[in-house]
């Protein structure tokens, strides 16, 4: 709406109603002002959540560990779910790029994963904890996988198989 005059002039909306597809909405807008008659608009507009959420500062390859130099918090405007969005409150910081990202692009959930935290073959520092007493092995991992994950080990002196939660480069627990 533009509205040409150089006089104090107020828009109110009197009434919004939802029309068509998500997000979109017909109001009834009150435009009044000085040396102005009132007037009443009728307006079919869009609405957009403006959210706080990581970008990326510049342009990243497929499989590019994330470090604080590679993002920045941006205000953005979206029509998707915002809950695949990261907060501003919420690190990014050590994961790995799905997909390539350009300049300025928002860094989802759908294109950060945990970073691999083991290859098939490497050895694991494993720790096991329950109460006070905390014991330590070393296992070969049977797979691949990521921070989080939940992969095989076997033990090469005793030649037992466990399942370890990956918790860090070459580190597991044992829940």
């Amino acid at each position: 709406i533009v509205i040409a005059t150089d006089k104090p002039t107020a828009v109110t909306v009197k009434s919004m109603e939802p029309y068509g597809r998500t997000n979109r909405y017909k109001f009834v807008l009150s435009v009044q002002g000085e040396g102005l008659e009132e007037n009443t608009v009728a307006v079919n507009a869009r609405i957009t959540e403006s959210i706080k959420t990581w970008v990326s500062s510049k342009d990243l390859m497929r499989g590019h560990v994330i470090n604080m130099d590679d993002c920045e918090v941006r205000s953005i405007t979206t029509d998707n779910d915002a809950t695949e969005y990261f907060g501003q409150a919420e690190l990014v910081d050590g994961l790995e790029l799905s997909k390539p990202v350009k300049a300025g692009e928002a860094l989802t959930r759908s294109c950060l994963m945990p970073p691999v935290c083991a290859e098939r073959g490497d050895t694991i520092n494993i720790k096991a904890v329950r109460g006070t007493l905390e014991v330590s092995l070393m296992a070969k991992a049977m797979v691949t996988g990521r921070k989080g994950d939940k992969i095989l080990c076997m033990n090469e002196q005793s030649k037992r198989r466990l399942s370890v939660r990956l918790v860090g480069p070459k580190e597991g627990m044992v829940d």
